[in-house]
């Protein structure tokens, strides 16, 4: 289907889900699926987020790097959910900033609010997708605790970037193996996009031409 609950969806997402649904399909008895998608920065990596749940089912925990993008990604998944049939509709909530929602079926939340819950049913948990992934979940602790919860238990790891690696040389299939889809913005278009020669166009009209 090339919609989501009625929003159009571009080609690299369309992409993700078919690599989505693959990587999911040859790891059904793998208790440790951990994997990345690299997709360039303004094609919608939160709908491609939803998207993921929506094929998984069940609970989505969806990890920010920072207050600010959280805040971002709960009022693109409320607007989401808002355009759904009331039958359809999931709740949405996040775990930052003082508020606690987690018993929503989205949540939102950050490393170190993550790290301090008590009573949350992980068996209801069906996919946990990490947000800038290269600067969010490649220090020890952080690529420690997914992991952890990934193996205890069962839970498919999502980490989402525009880059594949930091600085330091840490790369996200260190810790998140799989690779389920690669689309990376070829540099010298990034090199564009920062000169504002490309301020017209959208990264989905000229991507694959570049490539």
């Amino acid at each position: 289907d090339k919609r989501l609950k009625g929003h159009p969806l571009l080609p690299t997402q369309r992409f993700a889900a078919l690599a989505f649904f693959e990587w999911i399909k040859r790891g059904l008895f793998d208790s440790n699926l951990m994997g990345h998608i690299v997709k360039p920065t303004g094609i919608g990596k939160g709908l491609t987020a939803m998207m993921l749940s929506e094929m998984a089912g069940g609970k989505l925990i969806f990890i920010a790097d920072n207050n600010s993008n959280g805040g971002n990604a709960v009022e693109e998944f409320t607007e989401h959910q808002a355009g759904l049939a009331q039958e359809k509709q999931r709740s949405v909530g996040r775990s930052f900033g003082g508020l606690h929602e987690t018993d929503r079926d989205i949540v939102v939340t950050n490393f170190a609010s993550a790290r301090t819950w008590e009573g949350i049913q992980w068996s209801e948990v069906h996919l946990i997708v990490i947000d800038e992934g290269d600067v969010n979940a490649l220090s020890f602790k952080r690529s420690a605790f997914i992991t952890e919860l990934a193996k205890v238990h069962g839970i498919p790891v999502v980490a989402m970037s525009a880059t594949e690696h930091q600085a330091s040389g840490k790369k996200l299939q260190d810790v998140f193996p799989h690779e389920i889809l690669r689309l990376p913005m070829p540099d010298a278009l990034q090199k564009c996009v920062e000169m504002g020669l490309l301020s017209d166009l959208q990264f989905s009209d000229v991507y694959f031409d570049c490539e």
